[in-house]
């Protein structure tokens, strides 16, 4: 995705990701723009889950794990998609 403008804060604890949007020139909530266009806006319901910051970065096609204490050791001993 193409975009001119990517501004955030965000905060991730137990309760989940909270996200808020900074980007200038912007309407409020702003996190993504691409030609004065938001294309991402904060969530409207927050906290998000954790998960929710992994789908937004991983690739389309990706496997995807439950994160838990009880997949992290899994998750580095078995290989990865190149």
């Amino acid at each position: 995705m193409a975009y001119d403008r990517f501004a955030t804060v965000f905060e991730i604890d137990t309760g989940g990701l909270s996200l808020s949007g900074q980007c200038s020139d912007a309407p409020a909530g702003a996190v993504i723009v691409s030609e004065e266009r938001v294309l991402m806006a904060k969530p409207r319901q927050q906290p998000q889950p954790a998960s929710a910051l992994v789908r937004l970065l991983a690739d389309a096609e990706a496997e995807l794990v439950p994160a838990s204490a009880r997949t992290t050791w899994l998750l580095r001993i078995l290989p990865t998609a190149k």
